[in-house]
């Protein structure tokens, strides 16, 4: 599994703010994160991606709910890459450790065990996802490509990591709100 951390990559937002929900960390946490997901995304009159941003979501609720502490922050955005293409980005916030790379590759799924893909499924389905650091825990944010090929695959899955105009200290959904 290949994951990139923290690289800067410029974006602007397309949408005026983003759309931010707090979830409690209990067991219905990545069921309410999936409506909530596809009620936005329709309204964005963007189902296509629904299918691939319910994976994503529930793996990274359902880690947060796991590994990290406190209320769980879930963001959506539509961004704009300077290379024009557009993307959903999709950011879940706790008060964990974050994820530590190098721990990740040490430890990845093997033979029969139950648990340890969800993050190598992200890694497939995402045009990029990393982890940041806040000082108040972490944000794991993915980005989906908005655009599909003619394969029905997303347009890139070989764009750099991104952290949105990275700031130390802020999840990328909440300091990138006012970008121009």
């Amino acid at each position: 599994m290949t994951t990139q951390v923290r690289t800067p990559l410029t974006a602007r937002p397309l949408t005026p703010a983003p759309s931010v929900w707090h979830l409690p960390p209990t067991d219905t946490a990545a069921t309410s994160a999936r409506r909530t997901l596809r009620t936005q995304l329709a309204v964005w009159h963007l189902e296509p991606l629904i299918d691939d941003a319910q994976v994503v979501v529930s793996e990274l609720v359902t880690n947060a709910v796991r590994h990290g502490n406190g209320i769980i922050r879930m963001g959506l955005q539509l961004i704009a890459l300077d290379d024009g293409s557009e993307h959903l980005l999709l950011e879940v916030h706790d008060q964990g450790r974050g994820l530590d790379p190098e721990r990740l590759r040490q430890h990845a799924p093997c033979g029969l065990a139950e648990g340890g893909r969800g993050l190598e499924l992200v890694s497939h389905i995402a045009a990029a996802w990393g982890d940041a650091p806040a000082a108040d825990g972490h944000t794991t944010w993915v980005c989906l490509a908005l655009t599909q090929t003619t394969a029905g695959e997303p347009a890139s899955h070989a764009w750099p990591a991104c952290t949105v105009n990275a700031q130390p200290g802020a999840p990328a959904l909440e300091r990138d709100a006012h970008a121009s």
